[in-house]
């Protein structure tokens, strides 16, 4: 139950009287004084015996008080002089007449009289001589109140006069009443509507007993009793509350006049009435998202999703208006990224840097601000790119440079050739011509991954005498590396000594020094040296070390070094050499020179005696197994291994060196160890795991992310045989040639298939827990698994807790049932439940018990038979009553004291009258025969009853028989 507080104002009516009406008795209190006009003031008559007893006693008095009694009237004046005459006192020995004085009511707060002020002195009785009493100071249109009372208790009637009065000042005419109140109002607004007097106006106001009449230009008739208005509203309005000066409606969808009518003593009425005009209620309609978990705020409230919301949108100017407001969730979509890794780097994540390919899950921000899966796929960018080896230029000729890709779509590079001999216009040519030797450069940018790739190559002039350049491999950049090249290898030998670096020996220092080594199997040894393309023409420098050990720690010159210039062709002769020991050549550009160069060998070495063995392809191997898989299914994959077979060969030496024969005892061998036994060693990408051993012919993996990739196997030696070579003689000058054709490595490409589903969204409550493929989860956010080829996308938010305050009020002695309880004391009570939410809710109501008011309405004195009529009852026997009026917010307890004055019964027995004779008995005639009962008003104002009979007797006939 709700109670709602609204004003109230308990009306108890005055009497209103005007000139038909006959006088009427003063009251016992100045709340119960008859208000009398000023045709009934003046020239008022009445006894101070009406007043049975003492009634309400002010206490500013100057003498005792036995039997008062107050008549009210309102200030015309602002002062006024009445007198009082009084006549035919008994009751005390004196009989000295009346005392009286006029007051005016002082309220101490609302609803309450704290005391009567004096406005006039004080009369207190006299010898029944007439007095006067003057009123002064009056406020226009208030109410005052006279008090009569009998000199010491005495019965005497009393008359009093306007014999004086002092006007007010002119004033412009009062303004007449006027109701305000809102104008226009928007339909199923709720409005208080209030009459107004405006300032001038005679209205008769006494709020410490809220009593109300209006008196319209201070007249003497007509008087208007707000007491009993009669309000009317236009159809469609609902009254929710009405009082005498003010009315609630709740409006409908129709306006017109609001209108009280007041009653006047005429039987006509005051008529007010307001124009209100009622405008249609504007409903808006909107739908606003907000993020899982979170809150939407309006008008400093919050809303939770998903949810529809009624707000009553009322900003003091009508029409008002009604938002329908629905609250949803974003949907929450994964966000699917593919990135790109290029050969050697890594792709910062938020989780740190990722450097291998896969599918990866992270949290992230969509464009609405929510959280959303963000699933990344890296895939490797595998793109390189290879210059062909360009062709020798020939001065004043051109030739055409061109490129390959070791993976990619060509239709996704973009190509960008520099170096000196590049025509601007053909930079970006596959295949540009070049007319200068030197440095070339391609830079090849993949557009889908943006990576970048780059290659270099060198142009050199042709030299018709070189076979392959730098054949079979170059000359070392340093001491420690440098290759032993034998005749074969030197018939001619062309290279040069850019890109070398510096050398620091012992005893000289190389601007960019480029190593080979030697082992004569003479004392002499000679070469052919040709100088050509050098950079600075500056030339180049030959020098021949002594190397004792082979390390090149213990180098000794042999000679002294040659210099050649740019195109100089010359033989160089070294001798005193020690057949079969280590020498070593070194080549530098003079002061820096960048030169190429032709050695030719012309004796002193021993001829190439490489063996070479070949491990020839018959039947090709290949991995089995799927192609397809879907994420977490374990799959099997197989190596059929290819079928090889090894071959031998080798040429035969002319060096009569002791040292570098092998021969032996039939059948002449030589022993070679090459691998026989092998181990199959698989690799797999690092969205795969191994189910099985990683080593063997066959493997068990499963893929745990949406990337595949590629599966190796390779083949590993674990074990060494002996190749045994037939032959009587074999020198050792190259070393041994192994051309290994049997493919070694296998790969298979797989893609995983999947597909992605997000589930709808779980709200959890506080501590609330859900089981989402097989885990239990207790918190907020977005959880995933796989199911077969499906991705399940769970997110998860928090509902938040529910509480609410609620504030009730009972009267005293009234319960309240809430949620099946009953609760009686004022205090706090708290209830859990659910809430819309499905979670727990906590809602505390606030109980106020209101105390009744109990309002004294002093002692009031009946005669026999009479009876009191009090809020609709009749109280006709003596006692104390304790009457329930109904009021707002809570019904008032009025206390009632009723006393009966006695009333007397004297028989004055039979009278006997003489025919034509009168009985008088209390100033009457009685001439009829017949029994009489005649009321009398004794001193307490009740009547006293007298019975007695009259007799009338015969005539007496005398003798002479005449009548008397």
């Amino acid at each position: 139950m709700k109670k709602q507080l609204w004003l109230s104002l308990a009306l108890s009516a005055w009497t209103l009287f005007a000139y038909t009406q006959a006088a009427p008795d003063p009251g016992p209190t100045p709340w119960d004084a008859p208000l009398l006009a000023e045709c009934l003031l003046d020239g008022y008559q009445n006894n101070t015996c009406v007043m049975p007893g003492p009634g309400f006693v002010p206490p500013p008095f100057c003498g005792s008080i036995e039997n008062n009694g107050f008549l009210a009237f309102w200030a015309k004046y602002s002062s006024i002089t009445f007198q009082f005459t009084s006549s035919g006192c008994f009751g005390t020995p004196m009989g000295t007449g009346i005392q009286a004085q006029i007051y005016a009511i002082e309220c101490s707060g609302q609803g309450g009289i704290s005391y009567l002020a004096a406005v006039s002195d004080c009369h207190d009785g006299g010898l029944g001589q007439p007095f006067t009493l003057t009123a002064s100071n009056l406020g226009y249109g208030q109410v005052y109140y006279i008090m009569i009372d009998g000199w010491a208790g005495d019965c005497c009637d009393y008359q009093i006069d306007i014999i004086d009065f002092t006007p007010f000042p002119p004033s412009p005419p009062p303004a007449p009443p006027y109701i305000t109140g809102p104008s226009p109002v928007t339909a199923g607004q709720m409005a208080t509507y209030t009459v107004q007097f405006p300032m001038g106006s005679p209205i008769i106001e006494n709020t410490c007993d809220n009593q109300f009449f209006y008196c319209p230009g201070i007249v003497d008739t007509c008087l208007v009793n707000l007491n009993q208005p009669t309000w009317t509203v236009p159809p469609g309005a609902i009254i929710v509350s009405q009082n005498p000066i003010s009315i609630t409606v709740i409006w409908g969808n129709t306006g017109g006049e609001v209108c009280v009518s007041y009653p006047n003593t005429c039987g006509g009425s005051l008529d007010i009435c307001i124009e209100v005009v009622v405008l249609p209620l504007l409903e808006v309609f909107e739908e606003v998202y907000v993020c899982p978990g979170d809150e939407y705020e309006f008008n400093g409230m919050l809303f939770s999703a998903p949810g529809s919301y009624v707000i009553d949108l009322q900003d003091g100017t009508p029409p008002d208006s009604v938002l329908y407001l629905t609250v949803l969730n974003y949907p929450i979509l994964p966000v699917e990224e593919t990135a790109y890794l290029c050969n050697g780097e890594c792709y910062a994540s938020p989780d740190g840097d990722l450097c291998d390919p896969g599918v990866y899950l992270f949290t992230a921000q969509d464009a609405n601000g929510c959280e959303v899966p963000l699933i990344l796929t890296l895939l490797q960018d595998s793109l390189a790119c290879l210059i062909a080896p360009p062709d020798t230029l020939s001065p004043g000729a051109n030739i055409q440079l061109s490129y390959s890709l070791t993976a990619g779509d060509a239709a996704n590079v973009q190509i960008l050739w520099q170096g000196s001999g590049i025509d601007p216009q053909q930079a970006q040519s596959a295949t540009p011509e070049v007319d200068a030797p030197g440095w070339y450069y391609l830079t090849v940018t993949d557009t889908l991954s943006a990576c970048l790739y780059t290659d270099t190559a060198v142009v050199w002039y042709s030299n018709a005498n070189c076979g392959l350049y730098q054949y079979p491999l170059p000359f070392s950049d340093s001491l420690s590396g440098a290759p032993l090249f034998c005749a074969a290898n030197l018939s001619p030998y062309c290279s040069t000594t850019a890109g070398y670096t510096a050398d620091t020996l012992a005893t000289d220092t190389l601007f960019n020094g480029q190593w080979m080594r030697i082992q004569p199997c003479e004392s002499e040894v000679a070469f052919e040296a040709f100088v050509y393309n050098c950079a600075d023409n500056a030339g180049l420098e030959f020098r021949l070390y002594f190397d004792p050990d082979g390390t090149g720690a213990n180098l000794q010159a042999v000679g002294p070094a040659v210099a050649l210039n740019n195109g100089a062709i010359e033989t160089l002769v070294f001798n005193g050499l020690s057949p079969g020991a280590f020498y070593t050549l070194a080549i530098e550009g003079l002061t820096g020179d960048e030169c190429e160069f032709q050695l030719t060998h012309l004796y002193g070495l021993p001829p190439n005696t490489d063996i070479l063995a070949v491990n020839e392809l018959l039947v090709d191997g290949y991995i089995d197994g799927p192609t397809i898989v879907c994420p977490f299914i374990p799959v099997d994959y197989t190596l059929i291994p290819p079928v090889c077979e090894w071959t031998i060969s080798a040429n035969n030496g002319d060096c009569p060196i002791a040292y570098q024969q092998v021969c032996g005892e039939a059948p002449d061998s030589i022993l070679w160890v090459f691998p026989s036994e092998f181990d199959t060693v698989w690799t797999i990408p690092g969205t795969a795991q191994f189910l099985s051993d990683s080593v063997g012919s066959m493997i068990t993996v499963w893929f745990t992310d949406t990337i595949g990739g590629t599966i190796t196997a390779e083949i590993v030696p674990v074990a060494e045989d002996t190749i045994w070579v037939e032959g009587s003689c074999y020198v050792l000058c190259g070393g041994v040639v192994v051309e290994d054709q049997c493919p070694r490595f296998f790969t298979i490409d797989v893609d995983v298939y999947y597909e992605i589903i997000e589930l709808p969204p779980i709200g959890l409550c506080p501590g609330e827990c859900f089981d989402f493929c097989g885990e239990v989860y207790c918190g907020p956010g977005i959880y995933s698994c796989w199911d077969s080829c499906t991705l399940l996308i769970q997110p998860a938010f928090e509902n938040p807790p529910l509480e609410l305050f609620l504030f009730q009020t009972v009267c005293e002695g009234d319960c309240l049932d809430w949620n099946g309880e009953t609760y009686c004391a004022p205090g706090i009570y708290t209830w859990f439940g659910t809430s819309w939410t499905g979670c727990d809710s906590l809602v505390h109501l606030q109980l106020e018990v209101i105390p009744l008011e109990t309002v004294y309405h002093g002692l009031v004195q009946l005669c026999e038979g009479e009876c009191y009529a009090f809020n609709g009852q009749e109280f006709c026997l003596p006692g104390l009553y304790e009457v329930e009026v109904p009021a707002v917010p809570c019904p008032e307890i009025h206390l009632l004291e009723i006393e009966l004055l006695p009333s007397a019964f004297t028989d004055l027995g039979t009278q006997f009258l003489c025919p034509g004779e009168c009985f008088e008995f209390n100033g009457q005639l009685f001439c009829e025969e017949g029994p009489y009962q005649v009321p009398v008003i004794n001193q307490f104002g009740c009547d006293d009853y007298y019975e007695f009979e009259l007799v009338v007797l015969p005539p007496i006939v005398n003798n002479l028989g005449l009548q008397s």
